[in-house]
């Protein structure tokens, strides 16, 4: 069963399993303070995730996705940054979920992934709303 692992660093050996080793179920969040960045994605030790609080507006909600993203995935989580952040992001996140069938206040109406066809969204909003949702 995946779990949330509490830490101040990647350790080259992971001390949270028996064998010592990282596998695909593993992924890191840094919460930080970092003015360089809003977001940021790393290969450590493992897939990692950054989010700045310093920067980045609504990071809980940001942290929360990604924590339950992954717990869904069976993947285990190592947090590194304060617990108080964690627990202070988990009160945020309350009576929310990664289902949430609704666009959050601080979400764009439209949002294009980097592998969407982005002619064909274009030529798609010139003919219609898009629904983000499917609905």
């Amino acid at each position: 069963m995946p779990n949330i692992y509490f830490t101040n660093t990647i350790a080259p050996k992971n001390p949270f399993s028996p064998d010592g080793r990282y596998g695909e179920n593993w992924v890191a969040l840094y919460i930080t303070d970092s003015e360089d960045y809003k977001l940021m994605t790393c290969k450590d030790t493992i897939f990692c995730f950054k989010i700045s609080k310093a920067t980045q507006e609504n990071w809980e909600f940001r942290a929360m996705d990604y924590i339950e993203y992954n717990l869904m995935l069976n993947r285990n989580v190592v947090y590194i940054g304060d617990v108080k952040d964690y627990e202070d992001a988990k009160s945020a996140y309350q009576g929310h979920s990664i289902y949430d069938p609704f666009l959050r206040p601080y979400e764009p109406e439209i949002l294009v992934h980097s592998t969407t066809d982005y002619v064909a969204v274009v030529r798609h909003l010139e003919s219609s709303r898009l629904d983000t949702y499917g609905g």
